[in-house]
């Protein structure tokens, strides 16, 4: 099989039957190739300047002007190397398979939601913002749950993050933060026993990172881990046969 013909298979196996959520999908493999494509280019450019290549040699590689390739690779994470090392595994297995479709959902409201702000990173307030995305999610019930006003939750987020200035187009990298919460989403899942992540697990993962933005607000509501966590529990005890 061809690479394309793997991850259609693979995409078709998540969600049989299920175009919308294919195309769905399809798009969050879409923005990982992506990611996964700059930090490859820019693995190799660090590779090249590291072992003596000048900016003009880098341009004439790329085949672009030594002012366009610096421009772009200067300031990039060096980080390029530790990107491409933890998202070669995640595609290997299938980013994002055991999210449920309203996890998955989540993902993408995140991202509309830094992109609406002119926010530059996907951090864990976007996260959380992107739960908000999703009525009726277990999430979302258990914030109910716990009074938390979904509407100071948001006023307090715009106020510690106001909108940036300049337009945000295309594919938003994860900041550091959100990216510990998606990885802690699976721990947490592990944690209760259950083989998938749903909206209830990355909820519980973002008030374990307690220096993100989004544990702060949901602090300030007056939400623990321990109480959201049995909210969770509560409710799936009884979503249970």
């Amino acid at each position: 099989m061809t690479e394309l013909e793997v991850l259609v298979a693979a995409i078709e196996e998540e969600a049989p039957d299920d175009p919308l959520a294919q195309l769905r999908a399809a798009a969050l493999k879409k923005d990982e190739l992506h990611a996964l494509a700059d930090d490859l280019l820019g693995h190799f450019v660090e590779a090249a300047r590291e072992s003596g290549a000048t900016w003009s040699d880098v341009g004439d590689a790329l085949g672009v002007s030594k002012q366009a390739a610096q421009q772009r690779h200067t300031g990039r994470p060096s980080a390029a190397r530790r990107a491409l090392g933890k998202l070669l595994p995640k595609l290997a297995d299938g980013s994002f398979r055991r999210f449920t479709p309203r996890a998955r959902e989540v993902v993408v409201g995140a991202q509309a939601a830094a992109i609406s702000f002119r926010h530059p990173e996907i951090d864990t307030e976007h996260l959380l913002l992107g739960l908000y995305s999703q009525p009726g999610s277990v999430a979302v019930v258990v914030l109910e749950r716990l009074d938390v006003d979904a509407g100071e939750v948001a006023a307090a987020i715009v106020e510690a993050h106001p909108e940036g200035e300049a337009e945000v187009k295309g594919f938003v990298p994860y900041a550091d933060g959100a990216k510990v919460v998606l990885e802690g989403s699976l721990g947490v899942a592990v944690r209760l026993g259950h083989n998938y992540i749903g909206t209830e697990h990355i909820l519980l993962a973002l008030l374990e990172v307690e220096s993100g933005l989004a544990a702060e607000v949901l602090a300030a509501q007056g939400v623990t881990v321990e109480a959201a966590q049995a909210e969770v529990e509560e409710i799936l005890q009884g979503l249970a046969p």
